[in-house]
């Protein structure tokens, strides 16, 4: 329905506020952090640990209490993030350029924790449409500046196939059916709730990273990362057991 896209001026701040976070600002932190971090670290301290951010913003909002459990599972997760940032091809050792990478996609889950609270207070009013919708268009906007200005300088005719199939795969099964599933599940069940799902992310791009790139897979990242697991698991237990969201 046509009608179910219309928005005042309020909801197109708002909009505007929420693409810029989930996908001007996320899409290139996650990117960014790539240039320092393996791609298995940025999944793990990245989109592996929105869970625990999106708890923790929870209670700071009033969202939902902790109990002595879930205090210790998010230092139990906080013990993974060392365990997984320190891991490296010799043993365990901090790298300056990898902590640039890792810090760069934590600080992305922080803020997209915050945004997602606040985007599941929006979804109890409104319908996941024009939220999906919204935050997409608002979300590319913010970056026509930078398109307008790079534009002219790269060679369009040139670019191999590859390029176009990442793009056309980037804006249509992981932004546009993304969200708009994401959106969905949160309006039902709660961003706290349907976070859980973050557990399977760094587990399907470390793997697509070993079997595509021939990244290796190191022992401090598969610890880490099954300590960062167990700490969010004790931290959600209520929600995973089907209790409160």
């Amino acid at each position: 329905r046509a009608g179910a896209l219309k928005i005042d001026r309020r909801d197109a701040l708002r909009y505007a506020v929420y693409g810029f976070i989930a996908i001007a600002f996320g899409e290139t932190a996650m990117t960014q952090a790539l240039q320092y971090t393996s791609v298995a670290n940025m999944a793990l301290l990245g989109p592996g640990t929105i869970s625990l951010f999106t708890a923790i913003w929870a209670v700071a909002l009033g969202e939902q209490s902790l109990s002595r459990l879930g205090w210790l599972g998010a230092g139990v997760a906080f013990l993974g993030v060392g365990v997984v940032a320190g891991s490296g091809p010799n043993g365990f050792a901090f790298d300056p350029t990898s902590l640039i990478g890792d810090a760069l996609a934590m600080g992305r889950s922080a803020i997209h924790g915050c945004y997602l609270i606040f985007l599941t207070r929006t979804l109890r009013q409104r319908s996941a449409l024009p939220a999906t919708v919204y935050n997409v268009v608002f979300g590319a906007a913010w970056f026509l500046p930078y398109v307008a200005w790079r534009a002219p300088t790269v060679p369009w005719t040139a670019l191999p196939s590859a390029v176009w199939w990442a793009l056309a795969w980037t804006i249509f099964p992981t932004t546009l059916f993304g969200y708009a599933a994401w959106n969905w599940t949160m309006r039902r069940v709660g961003a706290v709730s349907a976070s859980n799902a973050m557990f399977l992310l760094p587990l399907s791009s470390a793997a697509a990273a070993w079997a595509i790139l021939g990244e290796p897979l190191r022992l401090g990242q598969v610890l880490g990362g099954a300590v960062i697991v167990a700490g969010i698991v004790l931290l959600r237990w209520d929600t995973i057991t089907g209790g409160r969201t």
